[in-house]
């Protein structure tokens, strides 16, 4: 019987003859303490224009958006109020629908629109009574 082989990792190591290290790179940082203090001064003076150049558009930009934001938002208020409006004619007109359209209540319909009444029907007139003796 053979003794069980140690489990061996598929990266190389450093001890293989065939491993190359990458030469490490300069970070920003030190390319910025190479830079001269007057270049690195104008790099930030330029930044900062920039930047403040940006805002300032962001800011026009949003200036002229608040009228138009407030013109929409009266606009919307207007639709709403109408749409309440026609919901609620819209709700009438539909009871009035039914209503008219239902053949167990023609007969009152007809009479409230023409005034006639059944000849079936009677007229009661109520009159106060005669108290004196």
């Amino acid at each position: 019987m053979t003794a069980p082989q140690p489990i061996r990792s598929a990266a190389p190591s450093r001890a293989t003859p065939g491993y190359r290290s990458r030469p490490r790179r300069a970070g920003r940082r030190s390319h910025l303490l190479a830079q001269s203090p007057k270049a690195l001064g104008l790099e930030v003076a330029a930044k900062l224009a920039v930047n403040l150049l940006l805002l300032s558009a962001v800011i026009s930009a949003l200036l002229k958006l608040v009228p138009y934001f407030q013109d929409q938002r009266s606009r919307l208020q207007e639709i709403e109020t109408a749409l309440v409006q026609a919901e609620t004619e819209t709700t009438q007109s539909r009871s009035d629908f039914s209503r008219y359209f239902d053949p167990t209540q023609a007969n009152s319909i007809m009479q409230e629109q023409s005034g006639r009444k059944s000849p079936r029907q009677l007229t009661v007139v109520w009159t106060e009574p005669d108290y004196s003796p």
